[in-house]
């Protein structure tokens, strides 16, 4: 339980961080995808975040087209709120909140 609070804290404090900076603010369910950032080996560093689990999820990749870090970033988050969508206990349309509700899923 101690590691999962101190997981959870450091992706909400990155993200606090980055939503001060005026580049991350996943308000919505829809993910955001910040513009990527220049590396200095010419590689770009592409952000995003979500919210997903019952709280805020964030995906980073380096890539040498930033399209393409922007792209994978928004499929990874795509993919994080797939699963939440079918497992998460905060949403009362979930399967697992129906399995757990109900003891057996109908469809």
């Amino acid at each position: 339980m101690q590691r999962r609070v101190f997981l959870a804290g450091s992706v909400l404090a990155a993200l606090a961080v980055a939503a001060g900076r005026g580049r991350l603010r996943p308000r919505t369910g829809k993910p955001v995808v910040a513009d990527a950032d220049p590396l200095p080996d010419g590689r770009s560093l592409v952000r995003g975040a979500a919210v997903a689990f019952g709280t805020a999820v964030s995906v980073a990749a380096v890539h040498g087209e930033p399209g393409a870090a922007a792209r994978a970033v928004h499929e990874a988050l795509a993919a994080i709120q797939r699963v939440d969508a079918l497992m998460t206990v905060y949403r009362p349309e979930s399967e697992v909140s129906r399995l757990n509700s109900a003891g057996v899923l109908s469809d």
